[in-house]
């Protein structure tokens, strides 16, 4: 199914092993239908889009999650309407 053996994630959990890849643990949260993202942070992994993102924006991306550090949820969800609302209006 994901192409790890529970013997590998035994080994993983002592850590013995590196964690599985972000794409791999992408696949494992699929299967367990769980969040994706946060399950790449236990895996202390990067999505590999956010990690395109950075690469592909070395200046602005770094900036831009300082601005947000110590932002409350209320203010990450501001943030997210306000980035959809923007990208709306460039699409119409």
């Amino acid at each position: 199914m994901i192409g790890v053996s529970p013997t590998y994630l035994s080994q993983v959990e002592q850590g013995r092993f590196d964690p599985p890849t972000a794409n791999r643990v992408r696949r494992i949260a699929k299967i367990l239908g769980e969040d994706a993202d946060l399950w790449i942070s236990f895996a202390d992994r990067v999505p590999e889009d956010v990690d395109g993102m950075v690469k592909r924006h070395p200046k602005d991306m770094p900036e831009l999650m300082r601005l947000v550090i110590g932002s409350t949820p209320g203010e990450f969800q501001a943030i997210k309407e306000a980035v959809r609302k923007i990208r709306k209006m460039n699409i119409a």
